[in-house]
């Protein structure tokens, strides 16, 4: 039963996609476009490609809340930036060694 719940085209499969349209939803039009502008202004050789590195080194947590509360230091933030971005990269990529990030990705 749970299982035919998430595969919507009903195939018994289910696609990565699906399963997370359906555990958190379809990212709202206003969110996306948020993320779709962070997105180009990291690529800044508009080529619709970054490395992982490149997103890595971009990221700056000075701004972030709990720097600012002083609850964390730039370092952890950076730190757990840098640990979820390169898991989830990973767990998308079905782990093999690619270091690209695309705007889906994103």
């Amino acid at each position: 039963m749970i299982f035919r719940a998430y595969d919507r085209n009903g195939n018994e499969q289910i696609d990565e996609q699906e399963f997370f349209d359906a555990l958190i939803g379809v990212l709202p039009s206003g969110r996306l476009r948020l993320v779709n502008e962070a997105y180009e202004s990291l690529d800044t050789n508009q080529d619709q490609s970054l490395s992982l590195d490149e997103v890595k080194n971009r990221f700056e947590p000075a701004r972030h809340p709990d720097v600012k509360a002083g609850l964390k230091t730039v370092e952890e933030v950076k730190f757990e930036f840098y640990n979820l971005f390169t898991s989830l990269h990973s767990a998308n990529k079905n782990f093999k060694n690619d270091r690209t990030v695309t705007p889906a990705d994103f």
